[in-house]
């Protein structure tokens, strides 16, 4: 995907409609068409988003949409008005977290991420003392400054631990990658929602679950 591009759409015959939201470095740990490829979803329709702001859509996804609520209003649309009977939202990295948020508000049957972001606020880093508080500083006190009816999202703990009664959680890490697996495990407990810990240590794990051929069984 083109970086120029916020949304990609490709709408099929299929009874699958996949909502994909990148990662910080405007991929799904593979090139998005190569993803939908070798995790064969390439059959089923397909919405990608790609935010240039880093701000997982949170704060809107210029130019098109200037806030979290319009976005959120679009994307409902835009799902409403594509052919499905099941709806599933991937994610890798950062964009794991926005893919678990928006299949839990909008009640997708499943959602399946990667090495995901589970919380973006200066809080919850620094009581997990975790390492990005210096690493991904500036990035964090933009999200600190985000509207406080958005910044109720940035913890997915306060928001996944009541179940919308649909969705199933499917988060899956690297194992031996110190701070990924900590992440993952900090959604330990939430209802309906497993944790895959995959014997790696890679934070693209995406790709190393395609060398071992074992990438489209995330997805069954």
């Amino acid at each position: 995907m083109s970086k120029k591009v916020a949304i990609l759409r490709d709408t099929r015959v299929s009874d699958t409609l996949v909502v994909a939201f990148t990662g910080f470095a405007g991929k799904l740990h593979l090139p998005v068409s190569q993803f939908f490829v070798e995790s064969g979803l390439i059959g089923a329709s397909k919405i990608a988003i790609y935010d240039r702001s880093h701000l997982k859509t949170l704060g809107g996804l210029a130019p098109h949409y200037a806030s979290f609520e319009g976005f959120l209003a679009a994307l409902k649309r835009e799902i409403e008005q594509t052919p499905h009977e099941r709806l599933m939202f991937v994610g890798t990295s950062g964009g794991g977290h926005s893919a678990l948020l928006y299949a839990h508000l909008l009640k997708a049957q499943k959602a399946v991420v990667f090495s995901c972001y589970p919380y973006l606020s200066i809080a919850a880093a620094k009581r997990e003392n975790n390492p990005e508080l210096v690493t991904m500083k500036r990035l964090l006190h933009q999200f600190d400054q985000l509207p406080a009816a958005v910044k109720k999202y940035l913890d997915l703990r306060d928001v996944l631990e009541q179940w919308n009664g649909v969705t199933e959680y499917e988060v899956h890490v690297s194992k031996y990658n110190e701070w990924d697996n900590k992440r993952a495990l900090y959604l330990e407990g939430m209802p309906h929602l497993r944790i895959h810990q995959h014997p790696y240590s890679a934070h693209g794990l995406v790709a190393e679950l395609l060398r071992a051929d074992t990438l489209k069984a995330c997805f069954l």
